[in-house]
């Protein structure tokens, strides 16, 4: 579930979720010694439910944590951009002649930040905090994948909808990262570029 998402406070864990029953081979690896054995997950007999509804909480379990790694790690991948940026704004900040460059570059990072406010909330440190600090979007995504991980494999509609309406939410927010930070960075480099400045600046 990726998660270097550093002082962020979720309900929920990055665990994996419940398997399905079925036949597994369970592999221990160490020191390149590798040992294997099979085994089976039987379902609960007094669940009366088909395959079908296994198949489908373990498609949805799926790409509930498809979700919640793919916007940690569009995060961490800003959060390298933003360190960048600040890096050099701050070696740049008493050169005169850099002021559009810096100016560029603290618009940049205030972009990253408002965009990664809609996404996690790392003000929370403990469950307290949501009081003056909402959850934000992955804290959604693993809200639902709590009720989806049930024992009992039967996904309501209400979480099938729920889904949908956060994966809608995270389509936006990624396409404004691919679409418009993509191309701020992209403006950043090529006017960096243009000042012809050294990797290492005094």
């Amino acid at each position: 579930l990726s998660p270097d998402i550093p002082g962020a406070f979720v309900y929920g864990d990055y665990r994996g979720y419940k398997a399905a029953p079925g036949k597994y081979t369970a592999r221990l690896s160490s020191k390149g010694i590798t040992t294997s054995t099979e085994f089976e997950i039987i379902p609960d007999p007094n669940l009366k439910v088909d395959a079908g509804a296994w198949t489908e909480q373990q498609e949805i379990l799926s790409r509930i944590t498809n979700n919640i790694s793919e916007i940690h790690l569009s995060v961490n991948d800003m959060r390298k951009v933003k360190k960048q940026v600040e890096f050099y704004n701050e070696a740049l900040k008493n050169k005169s002649d850099s002021k559009e460059l810096t100016d560029k570059g603290a618009a940049l990072i205030k972009k990253i930040d408002e965009w990664e406010s809609n996404l996690v909330e790392t003000r929370q440190k403990n469950g307290q905090d949501v009081i003056n600090w909402p959850s934000k979007l992955n804290a959604e995504f693993f809200n639902i994948k709590s009720l989806a991980d049930g024992h009992d494999p039967r996904i309501t509609q209400g979480v099938k909808n729920r889904l949908a309406d956060l994966e809608k939410e995270w389509a936006i927010h990624k396409n404004t990262m691919q679409n418009v930070l993509k191309k701020e960075v992209e403006a950043y480099n090529n006017l960096f570029k243009n000042k012809n400045l050294p990797a290492i600046i005094q």
